[in-house]
Parts: structure tokens; sequence; C-alpha cells
């Protein structure tokens, strides 16, 4: 990883987590920061793909936390383009996210928008990750 790579990662981290997160998840990443710092003026390869990793985690688990950042998700994966291994377990899927957004059902949209996920192939459920955060943060 470059040095501009850490930066970004550490600067949307930081934007996640100092918006969504609470004060333990933000110390945490200040440590992780730290961390990372103390590792790259190392030079320390393993340190910083450690650091860089829980830095990454941690992201994840905030925005994972919110009903919105798996709305946005999900939407994501409804559009026409999103590819499926079995496009009719899709749709049934969507059917079924679609109830549960209607019905408030936060942990049934999860469910939903796991085994949409689990149907994609390789590397289209990170992508779809990643659409969300960058929307989602646009929006709040």
């Amino acid at each position: 990883m470059e040095k501009t790579q850490f930066v970004e990662l550490v600067e949307i981290a930081e934007q996640v987590v100092g918006q969504f997160g609470t004060s333990l998840e933000k110390q945490q990443l200040a440590m992780l920061r730290r961390e990372l710092e103390r590792a790259a003026s190392k030079g320390d390869g393993k340190a910083i793909q450690r650091a860089s990793a829980e830095i990454e985690a941690l992201r994840w688990r905030v925005l994972f936390k919110h009903d919105w950042f798996w709305r946005e998700i999900f939407d994501s994966l409804c559009q026409p383009n999103t590819p499926f291994i079995d496009p009719a377990e899709a749709q049934t899927l969507i059917t079924k996210g679609q109830a549960a957004v209607s019905g408030g059902d936060g942990e049934g949209l999860r469910e939903v928008v796991r085994a949409l996920w689990q149907i994609q192939p390789k590397g289209n459920a990170e992508a779809a990750r990643e659409r969300a955060v960058r929307s989602g943060l646009r929006k709040f």
C-alpha cells in the first residue's frame, strides 16, 4: 500500500467514524491511526497491514450498525445492471427486501442484502458496499 492509500483509508474512516461512530469508536480510530503512523515511520510492513485492516474493519462495523446503510446497499443491488448468479432468486429476494423496507424491518433487510451478496459474482458485493458508502456519505 502506498502512502496516499493510507491517507485515503484514514480519511474515509475518519469521515465515517466521526459522523456515525460512538465516542469509543472515535477513540479506537485515533489509537489505530497512531499505530499505523508508528508502523509507517518504522517501515514495518506487517504492522502497517494489521493497522490498516483494523481501521477498515472499524469503518465497516460503524456503517453496518445503521439501517440507512443497509437501505443504500439494497437500493444499489436493485439496479437493473446488477449481476447475479441466479437472477430468479435475486428477484425473489428483492421483493422480500422491498417488503422489509416498507415494513420497517431492519433485520429482515440485512438478511436479504446478505443473501443477495451470496448470489453475486465474486468481487461485486464489495463494490456494492463501496457505492453505498459513497452515496450515503454524500446524503448525510
